[in-house]
Protein backbone atom coordinates (compact mmCIF):
# COMPACT_ATOMS: atom_id res chain seq x y z
CA UNK A 1 0.00 0.00 0.00
CA UNK A 2 1.29 3.48 -1.05
CA UNK A 3 0.25 6.66 1.27
CA UNK A 4 1.57 10.18 0.40
CA UNK A 5 3.08 12.01 3.10
CA UNK A 6 0.12 14.21 4.38
CA UNK A 7 -1.87 10.83 4.22
CA UNK A 8 1.07 8.68 5.86
CA UNK A 9 0.79 10.82 8.66
CA UNK A 10 -3.08 11.03 9.33
CA UNK A 11 -2.48 7.32 9.30
CA UNK A 12 -0.22 6.61 11.85
CA UNK A 13 1.10 8.57 14.90
CA UNK A 14 4.58 7.76 16.42
CA UNK A 15 4.39 8.30 20.11
CA UNK A 16 6.34 11.42 21.58
CA UNK A 17 9.59 10.47 23.25
CA UNK A 18 9.92 6.91 21.12
CA UNK A 19 13.21 8.37 19.30
CA UNK A 20 10.99 7.11 15.98
CA UNK A 21 11.15 10.19 14.11
CA UNK A 22 10.64 8.92 10.06
CA UNK A 23 9.51 5.36 8.75
CA UNK A 24 9.65 3.90 5.90
CA UNK A 25 7.09 1.24 6.25
CA UNK A 26 4.30 -0.17 8.87
CA UNK A 27 4.16 -4.03 8.33
CA UNK A 28 1.91 -6.51 10.35
CA UNK A 29 2.02 -9.00 12.45
CA UNK A 30 1.70 -11.93 10.28
CA UNK A 31 -0.86 -14.99 11.19
CA UNK A 32 -1.52 -17.16 8.69
CA UNK A 33 -4.77 -19.42 8.26
CA UNK A 34 -4.48 -22.66 6.90
CA UNK A 35 -7.49 -23.79 5.83
CA UNK A 36 -9.20 -27.20 6.98
CA UNK A 37 -5.80 -28.97 7.67
CA UNK A 38 -3.70 -28.95 10.96
CA UNK A 39 -0.08 -28.65 9.53
CA UNK A 40 2.19 -31.57 9.67
CA UNK A 41 4.53 -31.18 12.85
CA UNK A 42 7.60 -31.25 10.21
CA UNK A 43 6.91 -28.25 8.36
CA UNK A 44 6.86 -25.95 11.31
CA UNK A 45 10.75 -25.46 10.86
CA UNK A 46 10.53 -24.25 7.10
CA UNK A 47 6.95 -21.92 8.38
CA UNK A 48 9.84 -18.45 8.02
CA UNK A 49 9.80 -19.23 4.30
CA UNK A 50 6.29 -19.00 4.35
CA UNK A 51 6.59 -15.66 6.05
CA UNK A 52 4.76 -16.72 9.40
CA UNK A 53 5.74 -14.03 11.85
CA UNK A 54 3.84 -13.79 15.47
CA UNK A 55 5.32 -10.18 16.39
CA UNK A 56 6.42 -10.28 20.38
CA UNK A 57 7.37 -6.19 20.71
CA UNK A 58 7.37 -3.36 18.48
CA UNK A 59 10.70 -2.82 16.36
CA UNK A 60 12.48 -0.05 14.67
CA UNK A 61 15.64 -0.03 12.81
CA UNK A 62 17.33 2.21 10.05
CA UNK A 63 20.73 0.09 10.06
CA UNK A 64 21.05 -1.69 6.73
CA UNK A 65 21.61 -5.04 8.47
CA UNK A 66 19.19 -7.66 8.23
CA UNK A 67 17.46 -6.17 10.88
CA UNK A 68 14.21 -8.39 12.52
CA UNK A 69 12.63 -4.91 11.87
CA UNK A 70 12.44 -5.47 8.51
CA UNK A 71 9.00 -6.12 7.67
CA UNK A 72 7.47 -8.87 5.09
CA UNK A 73 5.51 -8.07 2.01
CA UNK A 74 2.07 -9.05 3.19
CA UNK A 75 1.13 -5.88 4.89
CA UNK A 76 4.03 -3.64 4.25
CA UNK A 77 3.04 0.16 3.52
CA UNK A 78 5.57 1.93 2.14
CA UNK A 79 6.39 5.72 1.51
CA UNK A 80 5.94 6.97 -2.11
CA UNK A 81 9.20 8.16 -2.15
CA UNK A 82 10.46 4.81 -1.12
CA UNK A 83 8.52 2.76 -4.37
CA UNK A 84 9.91 5.22 -6.77
CA UNK A 85 13.22 4.87 -5.40
CA UNK A 86 12.69 1.13 -6.17
CA UNK A 87 11.32 1.52 -8.72
CA UNK A 88 14.53 3.20 -10.65
CA UNK A 89 16.58 0.49 -8.75
CA UNK A 90 15.17 -2.08 -10.86
CA UNK A 91 14.77 -0.02 -14.20
CA UNK A 92 19.10 0.20 -13.67
CA UNK A 93 18.89 -3.68 -13.33
CA UNK A 94 19.62 -6.25 -16.42
CA UNK A 95 16.38 -7.87 -16.95
CA UNK A 96 17.29 -11.86 -16.19
CA UNK A 97 17.34 -10.58 -12.49
CA UNK A 98 14.06 -10.62 -10.82
CA UNK A 99 13.66 -11.06 -6.88
CA UNK A 100 9.88 -11.53 -6.59
CA UNK A 101 7.11 -13.61 -7.70
CA UNK A 102 7.17 -13.99 -11.80
CA UNK A 103 4.63 -16.38 -13.11
CA UNK A 104 4.67 -19.25 -11.47
CA UNK A 105 8.36 -18.98 -10.16
CA UNK A 106 9.07 -18.60 -5.88
CA UNK A 107 11.52 -15.75 -6.02
CA UNK A 108 11.57 -13.52 -3.54
CA UNK A 109 13.15 -10.30 -1.74
CA UNK A 110 11.46 -7.14 -2.91
CA UNK A 111 10.31 -6.71 0.42
CA UNK A 112 13.63 -6.45 1.42
CA UNK A 113 14.80 -4.45 -1.86
CA UNK A 114 12.00 -1.59 -0.28
CA UNK A 115 13.42 -1.81 3.13
CA UNK A 116 17.11 -1.15 1.54
CA UNK A 117 15.30 1.56 -0.32
CA UNK A 118 14.59 3.48 2.85
CA UNK A 119 17.71 2.80 4.27
CA UNK A 120 19.28 4.29 1.30
CA UNK A 121 16.60 7.34 1.48
CA UNK A 122 17.77 8.08 5.11
CA UNK A 123 14.54 6.89 6.57
CA UNK A 124 13.48 3.22 8.43
CA UNK A 125 11.20 0.22 8.52
CA UNK A 126 9.27 -1.18 11.83
CA UNK A 127 6.89 -3.93 12.72
CA UNK A 128 4.31 -3.31 14.95
CA UNK A 129 2.55 -5.78 17.77
CA UNK A 130 -0.84 -3.28 16.83
CA UNK A 131 -1.02 -4.31 13.37
CA UNK A 132 -2.46 -7.93 12.55
CA UNK A 133 -3.01 -9.76 9.18
CA UNK A 134 -4.90 -12.96 8.40
CA UNK A 135 -3.63 -14.09 5.48
CA UNK A 136 -5.35 -17.40 4.12
CA UNK A 137 -3.15 -19.94 2.26
CA UNK A 138 -4.08 -23.06 0.49
CA UNK A 139 -2.64 -26.55 2.17
CA UNK A 140 -0.94 -27.27 -1.13
CA UNK A 141 1.70 -24.90 0.27
CA UNK A 142 2.70 -27.17 2.96
CA UNK A 143 2.89 -29.61 1.22
CA UNK A 144 6.64 -31.04 0.85
CA UNK A 145 7.16 -30.30 -2.84
CA UNK A 146 6.07 -26.73 -2.67
CA UNK A 147 8.04 -25.91 0.25
CA UNK A 148 11.50 -27.69 -1.57
CA UNK A 149 10.54 -25.05 -4.36
CA UNK A 150 10.41 -22.37 -2.24
CA UNK A 151 13.37 -23.20 -0.20
CA UNK A 152 15.57 -23.29 -3.91
CA UNK A 153 13.95 -20.12 -5.15
CA UNK A 154 14.23 -17.76 -1.74
CA UNK A 155 17.79 -19.07 -1.82
CA UNK A 156 18.47 -17.84 -5.29
CA UNK A 157 17.06 -14.65 -4.15
CA UNK A 158 18.69 -14.57 -0.89
CA UNK A 159 22.21 -14.98 -2.88
CA UNK A 160 21.69 -12.49 -5.08
CA UNK A 161 20.50 -9.94 -2.23
CA UNK A 162 24.11 -10.60 0.42
CA UNK A 163 25.56 -10.13 -3.31
CA UNK A 164 23.79 -6.90 -3.86
CA UNK A 165 24.72 -5.53 -0.19
CA UNK A 166 28.30 -5.96 -0.98
CA UNK A 167 28.51 -9.24 1.13
CA UNK A 168 28.55 -12.14 -1.34
CA UNK A 169 28.24 -15.80 -0.69
CA UNK A 170 30.33 -18.31 -2.96
CA UNK A 171 30.33 -22.29 -3.82
CA UNK A 172 31.82 -23.66 -1.18
CA UNK A 173 35.29 -25.29 -1.72
CA UNK A 174 36.05 -29.09 -2.02
CA UNK A 175 36.66 -29.65 1.78
CA UNK A 176 33.39 -27.68 2.64
CA UNK A 177 31.32 -29.63 0.12
CA UNK A 178 33.36 -33.50 1.83
CA UNK A 179 31.85 -31.97 5.15
CA UNK A 180 28.62 -31.44 4.16
CA UNK A 181 28.82 -35.21 2.31
CA UNK A 182 29.46 -36.19 6.05
CA UNK A 183 26.80 -34.34 7.72
CA UNK A 184 24.24 -35.62 4.76
CA UNK A 185 24.61 -39.02 6.38
CA UNK A 186 23.30 -38.48 9.74
CA UNK A 187 20.38 -36.36 8.75
CA UNK A 188 16.99 -37.83 7.75
CA UNK A 189 15.81 -37.73 4.08
CA UNK A 190 13.80 -35.15 3.65
CA UNK A 191 16.21 -33.00 5.40
CA UNK A 192 18.57 -33.85 2.81
CA UNK A 193 16.11 -33.26 0.01
CA UNK A 194 16.00 -29.89 1.46
CA UNK A 195 19.41 -29.38 1.83
CA UNK A 196 20.15 -29.90 -1.86
CA UNK A 197 17.59 -27.77 -2.35
CA UNK A 198 19.33 -24.92 -0.93
CA UNK A 199 22.70 -26.21 -3.03
CA UNK A 200 20.80 -25.36 -6.12
CA UNK A 201 19.68 -22.31 -5.05
CA UNK A 202 23.00 -20.77 -4.25
CA UNK A 203 24.78 -22.87 -7.20
CA UNK A 204 22.03 -20.84 -9.94
CA UNK A 205 22.28 -17.31 -8.44
CA UNK A 206 26.06 -17.66 -8.23
CA UNK A 207 26.26 -18.74 -11.79
CA UNK A 208 23.84 -15.76 -12.77
CA UNK A 209 26.18 -13.37 -10.84
CA UNK A 210 28.68 -14.54 -13.29
CA UNK A 211 27.09 -14.82 -16.05
CA UNK A 212 25.70 -11.69 -16.66
CA UNK A 213 28.87 -9.47 -14.22
CA UNK A 214 26.27 -7.68 -12.15
CA UNK A 215 28.09 -4.87 -10.31
CA UNK A 216 27.29 -5.25 -6.51
CA UNK A 217 28.50 -2.02 -5.61
CA UNK A 218 25.99 0.66 -4.56
CA UNK A 219 23.10 -1.09 -5.93
CA UNK A 220 20.63 1.27 -3.93
CA UNK A 221 22.57 4.63 -4.56
CA UNK A 222 21.28 5.59 -7.68
CA UNK A 223 24.12 8.65 -7.29
CA UNK A 224 26.54 6.11 -8.40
Amino acid sequence: MLLSSRLWAAAFEVPRGSGVHRLDSLPWSLIWRITRIDPPAWTQRYWNWLAIRVVEKDLWSNLPMDSPAEPYGAGMWVRRVVAEHYRQVIARRPEQIYLDRVGGKLLGGGDTELCRCAYALGLGVGIFRALRLTHIIPRSRLEESYLLELVESMTYSHTLLRYFAGRPQYLPSRSERLLRWYQRLHISSRERRFTRARERGLRAAVETIERLKIPAASVYDLKT
